[in-house]
C-alpha cells in the first residue's frame, strides 16, 4: 500500500487529501487518493506530497500546485417584449 502525507505547505482553503485506510485495497483496487472539498479562495497553491510504500519503505515526493479561479459570473438580460 502507498501511504500520503503532505510535508510541505497545504491545498488551497476548503481542500482536504483524502487517504483512506488499506481496508479492502488490494494492488488491482488500490484505496482512492483525492483532493476533495470546496476551495474558499481565489490563487495558486502548491504544496509537497510524500508517498510511501509501506511494504519497500521506498517514498517519493512531489510539488503539486493547484490554480483556484474566480467563479464565472452571468447575467441574464432577458429581452421582454413589454420591457422595449
Amino acid at each position: 500500500m502507498v501511504q500520503f502525507e503532505i510535508i510541505g505547505g497545504q491545498p488551497p482553503a476548503g481542500l482536504t487529501l483524502i487517504n483512506p485506510g488499506a481496508g479492502g485495497a488490494t494492488p488491482d483496487f488500490p484505496p482512492l487518493r483525492s483532493v476533495s472539498g470546496v476551495p474558499t479562495t481565489v490563487g495558486i497553491t502548491s504544496f509537497t506530497l510524500k508517498a510511501t510504500d509501506t511494504a519497500s519503505g521506498q517514498t517519493a515526493q512531489i510539488v503539486v500546485t493547484i490554480t483556484i479561479n474566480a467563479a464565472l459570473g452571468i447575467t441574464l438580460t432577458p429581452q421582454l417584449p413589454w420591457s422595449a
